[in-house]
């Protein structure tokens, strides 16, 4: 039996293959499991319910299809202002 890829690899095959996607995807969301991309909707919400229903909650690379690459950081509330007496 064929192993799944891990998260890592289908995060590696998206970035290989990022320019070529942008032809199809661009400005959608996609979920790519096992170095395919199973799904791809313009609300990240819509893709996510339908990906977890269909394959489990599991580790799944869903990504915006972008010209350019966008790092998110989300600060953790707890580090903001330190603990409130």
């Amino acid at each position: 039996a064929k192993e799944r890829a891990t998260f890592e690899e289908d995060a590696a095959y998206y970035e290989a293959n990022r320019k070529p996607f942008l032809s199809e995807y661009e400005g959608k969301y996609i979920a790519v499991i096992n170095r395919q991309v199973v799904d791809s909707d313009r609300e990240f919400s819509q893709l996510a319910k339908r990906v977890y229903e269909k394959y489990g909650y599991k580790d799944i690379l869903m990504t915006r299809v972008d010209a350019e690459l966008r790092v998110v950081r989300i600060p953790s509330p707890r580090l903001v202002n330190g603990p409130r007496r």
